[in-house]
């Protein structure tokens, strides 16, 4: 059964990549809320993040990464430090503004 699995993830990136990204804000913010409010869960919110993990953060990350490997190959430090540099700089302020727009 996880060779089948993991057959389709290998086969499907994308899909896995959005899937993993919507249900982890969305259990984020589950377990956020539990242990800050746990008597007044509020769905609509972990509706709200979860739709803008799987519609923007998932699919954006998953092409910004991909672009990422195919301008600097590699895995040395330099090349690591420069796709982080990269990514820090121009990728990461606009994720977190959508984040907190949609949210």
């Amino acid at each position: 059964m996880r060779k089948a699995f993991l057959k389709h993830v290998k086969r499907f990136p994308w899909v896995t990549n959005v899937t993993l990204y919507g249900c982890l804000f969305a259990g984020g913010d589950v377990v956020h809320q539990w242990f800050t409010r746990k008597e007044d869960m509020d769905w609509k919110h972990t509706r709200n993040v979860a739709v803008v993990a799987f519609s923007f953060h998932g699919n954006f990350n998953f092409f910004w990464m991909r672009f990422l490997e195919r301008q600097f190959p590699g895995n040395s430090v330099r090349m690591v430090l420069r796709k982080l540099l990269l990514d820090q700089t121009t990728v990461a302020p606009l994720a977190t503004s959508v984040f907190y727009t949609g949210e």
